[in-house]
C-alpha cells in the first residue's frame, strides 16, 4: 500500500480508553505521528468536545472533523458542511419524547438540552462541559426562520429503547432526510442525510492533495464503518463489534490495550 500521508482517528473507544483517558503510549504515538503527517480527530463530538481532546494531545493546530462529518475545523475556522432539516429535527424531537429517550441538540459550539438528566450528566462528565438548558420549540422556530437547522441530534437511552427509536425513524416520512448511526450501544447519532465521516475526510484530503489510499483510519463503532471502508488502511479496535471488524482492513488491540498506538506504530512507522 502507499505510504501513509494522513491519519484520521475516532476519539471515544479508539484513542481514549474506557476511563476516557489517553495512555502515555497513545499520546506519544499521536505526537510522533503529528510531526510527520496531518493527524485528524474525526468524531461525533462537538467542536468544543473535539477541541478539548485536541488540546490534551497537542493537536490544537491540526484539522478536526466534528458531528460525524457535518463540520470541519480548519486553521481554527469552523466550516459547516451540512445541517439537519428543521422539520425532520422536529420529528426526531417528537419521537424521542414519545419513547422517553433523552435528546441533546448541537449547533456549532452550542449544546442544548431541555433537562439536565442522568444522560446529560454522563455526557457532560465525558466531554468536560455542561449543556445550556433550552426549550426546543423556540430553537425550532429560529431554524425555520433562518432556513437552517442543528448540526446533530444525540439520542441517549438503553439499547432496546434506541432500537425502537431507530425503527420508527426509518419508517417515518422524514427518513429520507436523516442519517442515523450508533456511536455506542446507548448513543444514537442523527445527522443530515449524506453526512458521514468519509465525506468530510474526502473534502479535507482533496484540499491537502492526499489520496484516500494514503489515509490510515481508526475506529470502533458503527458510525466508523464508512470511514474504515474509505481509507486505504482502515483499522478496527479490538473491542469493535463484528460489522466494524468486517469493514476494516486490519484489527488492532482494544482501547484499553493501546490499540490505537499499536496501529500508528505498525502502519505509519512500520514498527513491528
Amino acid at each position: 500500500m502507499p505510504a501513509i500521508q494522513m491519519v484520521c482517528s475516532d476519539i471515544d473507544g479508539t484513542i481514549l480508553n474506557s476511563r476516557h483517558q489517553a495512555s502515555q503510549r497513545t499520546c506519544t504515538a499521536i505526537l510522533r505521528a503529528a510531526q510527520q503527517v496531518p493527524f485528524v480527530l474525526v468524531s461525533a463530538r462537538s467542536p468544543k468536545g473535539v477541541g478539548a481532546v485536541a488540546d490534551m494531545l497537542g493537536l490544537a493546530h491540526q484539522p478536526m472533523i466534528c458531528f460525524s462529518g457535518a463540520l470541519l475545523v480548519y486553521h481554527g475556522r469552523l466550516e459547516r458542511l451540512a445541517f439537519l432539516d428543521a422539520g425532520a429535527s422536529a420529528k426526531v424531537v417528537q419521537l424521542c419524547r414519545a419513547l422517553g429517550v433523552h435528546l441533546s441538540v448541537y449547533e456549532g459550539e452550542n449544546w442544548f438540552c431541555e433537562r439536565f438528566d442522568p444522560w446529560a450528566k454522563q455526557e457532560a462528565d465525558i466531554v468536560g462541559f455542561q449543556p445550556e438548558l433550552r426549550a426546543f420549540a423556540p430553537l425550532a422556530a429560529q431554524w425555520r426562520a433562518r432556513q437552517a437547522g442543528p448540526d446533530k441530534l444525540l439520542c441517549m437511552a438503553p439499547p432496546a429503547q434506541l432500537d425502537r427509536l431507530t425503527a420508527q425513524l426509518q419508517a417515518c416520512p422524514e427518513a429520507e432526510l436523516l442519517a442515523v448511526s450508533r456511536s455506542k450501544d446507548t448513543y444514537l447519532e442523527v445527522g443530515a442525510r449524506g453526512v458521514s465521516k468519509p465525506m468530510a475526510i474526502d473534502a479535507l484530503a482533496r484540499r491537502l492533495g492526499i489520496g484516500r489510499q494514503s489515509i490510515l483510519a481508526m475506529g470502533d463503532h458503527d458510525n466508523d464503518i464508512e470511514m474504515l471502508r474509505y481509507a486505504g488502511m482502515g483499522v478496527a479496535m479490538g473491542q469493535a463489534p463484528d460489522p466494524v471488524r468486517l469493514a476494516a482492513d486490519a484489527l488492532t488491540l482494544t482501547q484499553d490495550e493501546d490499540g490505537a498506538a499499536l496501529a500508528i506504530e505498525r502502519y505509519l512507522f512500520k514498527e513491528k
